[in-house]
């Protein structure tokens, strides 16, 4: 059970994200804010969250394509940069297939990313996009014993192990993992 709750940590998003990007556009009617101001987790897990959104953290869930619309207007009438947005009426969600779900249960496995993020019902599509479709596991050696190739795995470490084989990892510094 997770007994105390985080923000998800935004990192930067690449050419374009900042905060001021995002503040140029939060008094939009219709914005709800960022996946990693919208969602909470457990410290244990939260490194590995972050790893799987990776520059998707800063992406700006909207109401609907109308208000993302009106949100990509202002930013070039502005030139206050680029974000992404992920309309709730459009976005749609990525899950693992039903034949991989039992991988989920097997021993080293901490769950689907999706399942170990706290947010509102409302905002489920935004965050299956981003989290739908990733395990967590304890290590590489658990993503390998599993079967790497088979599915998206972030270690709680943080190294990412993508479907197509790509393993991506090493020593982070300065991040919640001592």
């Amino acid at each position: 059970k997770i007994s105390e709750l985080t923000n998800l940590k935004a990192k930067s998003g690449g050419e374009g994200y900042s905060d001021s990007s995002i503040k140029a556009v939060s008094d939009i009617p219709g914005v709800h804010g960022t996946i990693s101001e919208l969602g909470k987790v457990s410290p244990a897990h939260a490194l590995a969250l972050e790893v799987t959104a990776g520059g998707k953290m800063k992406s700006v869930v909207t109401q609907d394509d109308a208000v993302a619309e009106k949100c990509i207007q202002k930013l070039k009438e502005t030139g206050s940069g680029v974000l992404t947005f992920l309309p709730l009426n459009r976005i749609q969600s990525k899950m693992l297939p039903p034949a991989l779900k039992d991988l989920s249960k097997k021993e080293g496995v901490k769950g689907t990313a999706i399942n170990l993020i706290k947010f509102n019902s409302k905002y489920r599509n935004a965050f299956e996009h981003i989290f739908g479709n990733t395990l967590i596991v304890d290590d590489i050696k658990i993503a390998r014993r599993i079967g790497m190739g088979r599915v998206r795995m972030v270690t709680t470490e943080g190294d990412l192990i993508e479907k197509s084989g790509a393993m991506i990892g090493g020593s982070r510094k300065g991040t919640r993992v001592g």
